[in-house]
C-alpha cells in the first residue's frame, strides 16, 4: 500500500511564487486539498534565481530571501516528517485552523523580511508545539499569539528575553533591584558587555509586555519577582518555546 504523504510534505510540489514572492492567499486555497503545501513552496522558491533581471536590487533581495526560505522550509519539511514517522504529531492536526494559521504566519515572515536565524529557530519551535502536545488544544490559540510576538522581535531582543528566562533560578527570592544592576547582569550573561545595549533592546520587550516596566519616579528600579523582570506573558512564551526540547530527545 502506498502511504499518503502529509499536506505539509506536498505543499512544496507546486509553486506559490509570483516574481519571487510567496502568495499568502494560496495557503488557505490549498489548505483543504489532499495535495500538500511545503513541497510546492520550496519548488517555487527554486525558480527565483531564474527570474529576469528587470530590477537588480529587487531581484537580489528576492534571491536572498528565496535562498533562506527554501533552506528553512526544506528542513521544516524533513523535521515534520520525522515527527510524523515517530507518531508524535496530533491526529488530523493538519485539518485544524491552528495549523493553517501558524503556517500562514510563518510564511508571511519569510515573505516580508530577510529571515534571521534566531527568529526562525524560535518560530520553528512555536510552529511545532501545538502539533506535538496531544490531547490538549488549549495552547493552540496562544501559540499563534506567541508567533506574532516573536515575528516582531529581532535577534538581540530575543537574546535578552531568553537570557532573562535562563537567569530566573539564579536570582530567585530577589524583589526590587536597581534597573542598572539588572542591565549589568544581562550584559554580562548575553555577552553584549554594555548596559546601554541592554537598555536599547529592552524597550521593545517592555512595549510588548514581556518585561516589567521600570518603577519609581526616576525609573531607577525594577521589580524582578518572581521571574527576574519577565511578565507572566514573557515567562510563559519562553517556557513554551523551551518545552520543544523534550520532544526532540
Amino acid at each position: 500500500m502506498i502511504k499518503k504523504r502529509s499536506r505539509i510534505t506536498e505543499t512544496l510540489d507546486e509553486s506559490f511564487i509570483t516574481g519571487g514572492v510567496i502568495l499568502m492567499s494560496d495557503i488557505s486555497k490549498y489548505s483543504n486539498k489532499e495535495s500538500s503545501q511545503l513541497d510546492k513552496i520550496v519548488d517555487g522558491l527554486t525558480g527565483i534565481v531564474n527570474t529576469e533581471k528587470i530590477d537588480y536590487a529587487l531581484s537580489a533581495n528576492r534571491i536572498i530571501k528565496g535562498i533562506f526560505s527554501k533552506s528553512f522550509l526544506e528542513s521544516l519539511k524533513i523535521e515534520w516528517n520525522q515527527f510524523v514517522q515517530k507518531g508524535q504529531i496530533k491526529s488530523n492536526y493538519e485539518d485544524t485552523k491552528s495549523y493553517i494559521s501558524s503556517l500562514t504566519e510563518l510564511i508571511s515572515y519569510l515573505d516580508n523580511d530577510i529571515p534571521n536565524d534566531d527568529v526562525l529557530d524560535t518560530l520553528r519551535r512555536l510552529f511545532f508545539m501545538p502539533a506535538l502536545i496531544k490531547d490538549d488544544d488549549s495552547h493552540d490559540l496562544m501559540a499563534i499569539e506567541y508567533i506574532r510576538i516573536v515575528k516582531s522581535l529581532n535577534s538581540s531582543e530575543l537574546i535578552v528575553l531568553f537570557t532573562t528566562f535562563d537567569l530566573v533560578k539564579n536570582f530567585a527570592g530577589v524583589d526590587v533591584i536597581p534597573v542598572d544592576q539588572w542591565r549589568k547582569n544581562l550584559s554580562n550573561f548575553t555577552g553584549m558587555m554594555h548596559i546601554e545595549l541592554i537598555e536599547v533592546h529592552e524597550k521593545k520587550l517592555v512595549e510588548l509586555n514581556l518585561l516589567n516596566k521600570c518603577i519609581y519616579q526616576d525609573k531607577s528600579g525594577v521589580n524582578v519577582e518572581p521571574y527576574y523582570r519577565l511578565t507572566n506573558l514573557g515567562y510563559s512564551l519562553c517556557d513554551y518555546v523551551k518545552a520543544y526540547e523534550q520532544y526532540k530527545e
